[in-house]
């Protein structure tokens, strides 16, 4: 074998390690994110450890996600009632967590400008914490309504 053929396959390893670490999915600096309706009470019934990674977006209606442009790409019309986990890949990558609240039990009352209720803030809060915890699998959590996870390629792939 000559030296140039090592230097290509050299190269193409060197190639393929940075490839893979550009996808690798990374959980982002420590830090809590809770936006949207509700988000004071959800961040008040919160009990996660100091480096803990959330951002987590709550949602009255599903109509909501065209005023969150970012959110609404990184959903792509997969995000639904209930919970969407979307696994982003690559750099500035982490977990977000979508609640979109509208089937809920007793979720009518922010239409009437009434905070939102302590059970359904508790119930996020259980099911934020229990995601940060579990990293990619279930925690097995329904109070939210259904589960669904989607990984989310970088660069819009």
């Amino acid at each position: 074998m000559t030296a140039g053929r090592y230097l290509r396959r050299g190269g193409l390893v060197v190639a393929g390690l940075l490839a893979l670490w550009g996808l690798w999915p990374r959980m982002g600096p420590p830090g809590l994110s809770v936006v949207g309706d509700g988000a004071p009470a959800v961040v008040a019934a919160l009990d996660l450890p100091a480096d803990a990674s959330v951002d987590a977006i709550l949602l009255r209606r599903s109509g909501a996600l065209r005023h969150l442009e970012d959110v609404a790409r990184l959903c792509r019309g997969r995000c639904g009632p209930g919970l969407t986990v979307l696994r982003v890949l690559g750099p500035g990558g982490g977990t977000r967590l979508v609640f979109e609240m509208s089937e809920m039990d007793g979720i009518a009352v922010l239409d009437r400008g009434a905070p939102l209720p302590e059970e359904i803030a508790l119930c996020i809060a259980r099911t934020i914490a229990a995601e940060a915890a579990t990293r990619w699998g279930d925690p097995g959590l329904d109070c939210a309504g259904p589960r669904r996870a989607h990984i989310v390629m970088p660069y819009g792939l």
